[in-house]
This record gives structure tokens, sequence and C-alpha cells, in this order.
């Protein structure tokens, strides 16, 4: 018979007694960002706009739905208009989404409490601005 390999390890929890419930635990809120619709705003070539969504506690649920198109301003444009989205956070990046397109969701939680904001970045577009927009979602 061929030995089994065995780990061993500690389990978080609480001991009861057989026949006892252990103790409740507090239940965790989820809180849903909820704000007016953002934009639509015009990005230019090679610049970011910044959207302050401000102090959020941890465990924030923030849904968002994105809104891209060319600039209205010129004509006989080819290709899919999309936008790199990051959202940042006091620890750095949360998370991000390269070349979003119109109809993109955004979905995230917060980390822990403290300022965020949404990045629209159209960086790595050469000659074309885009209109972008923000769409908030709650439950």
């Amino acid at each position: 018979m061929t030995p089994v390999d065995t780990s061993r390890g500690a389990a978080l929890g609480e001991a009861v007694p057989s026949g006892q419930r252990p103790q409740s635990s507090p239940t965790p809120r989820l809180i849903w960002f909820q704000r007016e619709p953002y934009g639509p705003v015009k990005v230019d070539p090679r610049k970011a706009q910044v959207v302050p969504l401000g102090r959020l506690e941890q465990g924030t649920q923030v849904r968002a739905v994105v809104t891209v198109e060319f600039n209205r301003g010129i004509s006989n444009l080819t290709g899919t208009p999309d936008i790199d989205l990051k959202v940042e956070g006091p620890t750095g990046v949360v998370t991000q989404i390269a070349r979003a397109r119109n109809g993109t969701q955004l979905v995230f939680q917060t980390p822990q409490d403290g300022e965020y904001q949404i990045v629209l970045g159209n960086e790595y577009s050469q000659i074309n601005a885009k209109q972008v927009g923000l769409q908030f979602l709650s439950p």
C-alpha cells in the first residue's frame, strides 16, 4: 500500500458543545454606490478624464454602464470607439478594463475605506476624441 500524503493545519472557528449552536456573528451589510449619471464628457486624444467618487466605505458595491462614442465634431471616422477604464483607491488600482466599448459594465467592490476615482483614459488614441458617459446602477 502506498503511503498517503497528509498535511495538518488549523481551521478558524468556534468549538461548541454537541447540540448547541455557535454565537451569531454580525451580518455584513452591502452598500450600493448611488449617483447621478456622469457626462457625456469629451476625452481628447492622449488625455484622461478623472471621475472622483469621493470617500467610500469598505465593501461599497459600484456598478456602472459606460457609453463611448466618437466625438461628433469629426467626420469619416472608422473603427470602434473605445476607452481605457481604471479604478483607483487608497492602495492603488482596484480594477481596470482596457479598450472598453459602448455598453461595457464596470463592477467593483471597495476593498477598504478611502477616496476612489474612475479614470477614463484615451491616451492610446492619436487623433480621435471620444464622448464618454457613466450611468451608475443600483440594485
